[in-house]
């Protein structure tokens, strides 16, 4: 009986030949270039590490660009990795277009367990972009022999080095000491241009500025030039205004287009009459002032000289008294005869002020009108019941948002719930490529989740 067990185990035992494992590791397995400016050539590099067994072969490289057609891998030289070795596998990023790109590089071995090694690659491109400010630069008046430094900035407003190569002057009475720098995205340049006169006639110039790739830009210089420089800056009495800019006496600072006219038989107001709308002219021309009784001075017909119209309810000889048969009840100074559509309220008389009193202070025919509590733009909307903008018919409690950079339905934010806003806070618009601005984890920018059915990175391909 033992004998036939062990006879038994005898005749089932196989000799079993193990194949040796060949593995290789791919790395990394996702590749972020970062940004860089269109028209560059950026080279990339993959790791090939052989961890175990004999050596193994690459049959096959292929690349699939998924978002634009800018990456490359040379497929002619197929390598072989020896036991331990450790290669490099290079790629190529050109792009010639502005945007979000990827691709997948496919690596087929000759291993017998997974064979095949997927790699996604993606990177940016953009155009060099520049803020500038100002874009004029008015030095005023300078001394000649003296120099006046002013300043410019200069911002990186893109997401790629800008370089800027340099000034050129257009003007050799406009220098600058500043010379050649790049500056990386968000950096800001203070830039110093000098002006040194050789004479006080105007000068006028052109500042150019080199900035490599992105457009270039340029900024008006001037000085020593009233006519065509900033009025302030010639302004000799400081009233805020220059003798080029409208001042008619620049020694006075009570003479200026902004002075009100007064009884001194001058031009304040710089409008080439005196005293004009003041107690001592007659405005209307019809030989009697303020000062001589004149009680209308902008009606020709009313004056002391004037013979009283018992009709009218005007007092128009001025002597303190309104005709009778057509009395002023209210002391507004217009009777029913007048146009006093209420002649027992004060408010009321042709060209009061509007109240939000539900009369018609005006005499118009309509009562609140450009008032809190009236629709002035007849949007179904008034101020008090929160239209923001009651002259505006589109603009309303009622009004329905639309991407044009105004707050249309009153509710404090503009452009919400439009392909203008970014919804979700995830940094992109509808505008801006989001094709789901409701959830912030589906974006331009976000990284693609295999296998969950959804198009993360909105591309229009499903991981």
């Amino acid at each position: 009986m033992i004998w036939l067990l062990l006879g038994f185990v005898a005749c089932n035992t196989e000799t079993s030949v193990t194949k040796e494992q060949r593995r290789l590791a791919v790395s990394p397995s996702l590749v972020d270039l970062g940004d860089f400016r269109v028209g560059e050539e950026v080279p990339g590099a993959l790791s090939l590490t052989h961890l175990e067994g004999p050596e193994i072969r690459i049959v096959d490289l292929s690349l699939l660009n998924v978002a634009g057609d800018f990456f490359s891998v040379e497929e002619d030289s197929l390598p072989t990795v020896a036991p331990g070795e450790e290669l490099s596998l290079g790629f190529l990023y050109s792009p010639t277009e502005a945007g979000y790109h990827r691709a997948q590089l496919h690596i087929l071995t000759d291993e017998e367990r997974d064979p095949e090694h997927v790699v996604e690659i993606r990177a940016s491109a953009a155009f060099p972009a520049a803020d500038l400010f100002p874009s004029a630069i008015d030095f005023g008046p300078v001394p000649p022999g003296t120099t006046v430094s002013r300043s410019l900035s200069l911002r990186n407003a893109g997401t790629v080095t800008l370089d800027f190569g340099g000034l050129i002057f257009s003007s050799p009475l406009y220098s600058s000491p500043q010379g050649p720098v790049s500056l990386e995205a968000g950096e800001q340049l203070e830039i110093f241009v000098e002006f040194s006169p050789t004479d006080g006639l105007p000068a006028r110039g052109v500042l150019s500025l080199d900035l490599g790739a992105a457009p270039a830009r340029s900024v008006d210089l001037l000085g020593n030039d009233c006519e065509n420089g900033e009025s302030a800056l010639y302004d000799q009495d400081g009233d805020g205004y220059a003798s080029c800019g409208g001042d008619c006496d620049d020694s006075r600072v009570d003479a200026s287009p902004a002075s009100q006219e007064r009884c001194d038989t001058l031009d304040n107001d710089c409008d080439g009459e005196v005293d004009e709308q003041t107690d001592c002219a007659d405005d209307d021309g019809d030989g009697y002032t303020e000062l001589e009784g004149d009680c209308a001075d902008a009606e020709p017909m009313i004056s002391p000289g004037a013979t009283e119209d018992p009709t009218n309810g005007i007092d128009d000889d001025c002597d303190g008294t309104t005709d009778l048969g057509a009395i002023d009840n209210d002391n507004d100074g217009y009777s029913g005869v007048a146009g006093d559509c209420d002649d027992n309220n004060a408010t009321v008389f042709p060209g009061a002020p509007e109240l939000v009193d539900g009369r018609d202070n005006n005499c118009d025919g309509t009562a609140d009108e450009g008032t809190s509590v009236y629709d002035d733009d007849g949007d179904g909307s008034t101020e008090d019941a929160g239209d923001c903008n009651d002259s505006d018919p589109s603009i309303s409690p009622l009004g329905r948002e639309r991407a044009d950079g105004l707050d249309n339905d009153c509710d404090g934010q503009v452009d919400e719930d439009t392909e203008a806003a970014d919804d979700d806070g995830d940094g992109f618009t509808e505008q801006g490529g989001d094709c789901d601005d409701a959830d912030a984890a589906v974006n331009p920018g976000a990284v693609e989740q295999a296998g969950d059915g959804v198009d993360n990175n909105c591309d229009g391909v499903l991981a």
